[in-house]
């Protein structure tokens, strides 16, 4: 059972399908009501439910467990609780409390105008106070954020902690660094999975890898970059795949996957390659035997795969970028950042890459303002290739974003830079 235009809907279950259907319901909740859905894990005897309340809450919604001592059967809650996105535990009776509060909370002026019009209620001051806090304790300038993102995260937790306007809610976060720091993650949207879009990552290992590994050399390095890796699924994903192409052939060239996020709690759960039992249902048999190991309450990326990762905090907006990359991934990020950011965001891949390199987007991404630095070969999956004509304009972006707003170069200096010539910024930025 799936939800479509708000309407319940059977389809023939699939062949290759797991038998996780609360899962497979609650990603189409997830996808058809966003902020609306609010998905609730009760008893239960195994993990179905985990993964589909991590969609729900993907998409802005709220996601509510059963307190696993109150329940018969204590495996669903308790898997649910094991994959970390859990907004409120609580028994049954607490449960029904919630939902009525959330439903009265959510048909309050001040929260519905959020995703609409901050002015209805005079509050563009609060909400600029709020962005303002979110960079101080982030460096994150969610300002360059489309702003029915970021609002939308805001009224979130406005439902969670039943404020009425925004500026108590600004108040709140000033006095209280834990909101502060749970707001920041909610805002930077955690949507992942292991193998997400399924014919995407067939496509990669049918058509991508085999260009990136042709006439390699054995002991010359593929270099892969997973931009906004989130909890790391996708960073193991495509490490898995790379595995499985290589298997069979004459010999396997030394890979290194670099992985970055702008969330400290995101790269700390991926560099310890550690999910929780509920990945079953998206991970085949064949790959849980090949790549992992069996761990407490859930299971762990065998050390070579894990080796083949280097996981690394970084801000995507200032931070400088990796270079001589073959291939880069930045699946579902862009979606969510302003015209000018993207922009720049893709000049820095254009900039990243070697001069055959690929670029790997979201079903819902395209570079249709930056159409002179990567040509589109997969429509379809969102493959790119760098197209090596704009080398200089590239480059010319990367170096200036890496000069934060608030911190200008000295007087002096910019007039130096005025006066080199192309080569010579070209020679200076690149060494």
């Amino acid at each position: 059972m799936n939800l479509r235009g708000g309407v319940f809907r059977l389809q023939p279950r699939q062949a290759d399908d797991s038998r996780r259907s609360i899962d497979h319901f609650f990603r189409s909740l997830a996808a058809d009501q966003r902020t609306n859905a609010i998905g609730v894990v009760l008893s239960g005897a195994d993990g179905d439910g985990a993964l589909g309340l991590k969609a729900i809450k993907g998409e802005g919604g709220i996601a509510l467990v059963q307190k696993p001592e109150t329940a018969r059967f204590p495996e669903m809650p308790h898997q649910s609780i094991l994959a970390d996105h859990v907004d409120k535990i609580l028994p049954p009776a607490g449960i029904a409390s919630e939902l009525a509060e959330i439903g009265d909370q959510f048909r309050k002026p001040a929260v519905r105008s959020l995703e609409e019009n901050l002015s209805a209620n005079g509050e563009e001051q609060s909400f600029t106070r709020i962005l303002s806090l979110l960079r101080g304790v982030s460096g994150i300038d969610f300002r360059l954020y489309k702003p029915t993102t970021i609002r939308r995260r805001i009224a979130r937790r406005m439902l969670l902690h039943r404020f009425a306007s925004l500026t108590e809610y600004a108040a709140f976060l000033q006095e209280n660094p834990q909101e502060l720091g749970d707001l920041q993650e909610d805002a930077l949207i955690n949507v992942t999975r292991f193998f997400r879009d399924a014919p995407v990552f067939e496509a990669l290992k049918q058509s991508i890898l085999p260009r990136i590994f042709e006439g390699r050399k054995p002991q010359q390095q593929v270099r892969v970059w997973v931009a906004g890796c989130s909890t790391g699924e996708e960073v193991y994903s495509i490490a898995i795949c790379m595995l499985e192409y290589l298997t069979g052939q004459p010999f396997e060239p030394p890979i290194q996957i670099f992985a970055t996020d702008a969330s400290d709690r995101n790269i700390q759960k991926a560099r310890s390659g550690i999910f929780p039992e509920a990945i079953a249902g998206e991970v085949s048999p064949e790959r849980l035997q090949r790549f992992f190991v069996k761990v407490d309450n859930g299971f762990q990326l065998s050390k070579r795969v894990r080796d083949l990762c280097i996981f690394a905090r970084q801000n995507l907006c200032y931070d400088p970028p990796f270079s001589k990359m073959d291939l880069i991934s930045c699946r579902n990020v862009l979606i969510y950042l302003g015209a000018e950011l993207q922009k720049q965001i893709i000049a820095t891949f254009h900039y990243a890459l070697r001069t055959d390199g690929l670029l790997m987007l979201g079903h819902s991404e395209a570079i249709r303002e930056s159409i002179d630095l990567f040509q589109q070969i997969d429509g379809k999956h969102k493959f790119f290739s760098k197209l090596s004509t704009a080398g200089a304009q590239s480059l010319m972006a990367v170096t200036h974003r890496l000069f934060r707003p608030d911190t200008p170069a000295p007087s002096a200096q910019s007039a130096a830079v005025e006066s080199w010539t192309d080569i010579e910024l070209q020679r200076r930025a690149s060494r």
